[in-house]
């Protein structure tokens, strides 16, 4: 057993996962592709359409209150991060900017992750530049 077939029995699950990431499938459907759209990317065409279109009908159907509880998570979520950063801001820690991104929601993991670096510095009276948390000065370290 060789190529395909090999990847196919061995790892079904991490090959679909590489063809999803390098498809850029995530984009395509948090961007909120149809199901007719995502069809075409995965199939190249519409065959079997109908049946996902069915099958995704009796899922969004199925599952309403769990995608409702999952809306309310997320705002809480994002509310406890507006918290976090609003009080930061309000003892001068971080700026403001910060807090409009969680506000805007377009505050990324990573960014979250760099700000609350700059605020536990700045807790220790580590004077950290909040662009650049790492460049402390050396005998701060």
């Amino acid at each position: 057993m060789q190529g395909v077939a090999y990847v196919a029995e061995k790892y079904p699950w991490s090959s679909a996962g590489f063809w999803w990431a390098n498809a850029g499938m995530n984009a395509l459907i948090d961007g909120g592709a149809t199901v007719e759209q995502a069809t075409r990317r995965v199939n190249g065409g519409i065959n079997g359409l109908e049946d996902r279109q069915a099958l995704y009908a009796r899922w969004i159907d199925q599952n309403k209150e769990d995608e409702e509880e999952m809306m309310k998570l997320e705002d809480r979520g994002w509310q406890q991060v507006y918290n976090i950063l609003g009080a930061a801001f309000n003892s001068g820690k971080i700026e403001w900017t910060w807090c409009q991104k969680a506000i805007d929601r377009t505050l990324t993991a990573g960014e979250y992750t760099h700000v609350l670096a700059v605020i536990n510095a700045r807790e220790k009276g580590i004077n950290v530049d909040a662009e650049n948390p790492a460049g402390v000065a050396p005998n701060k370290r």
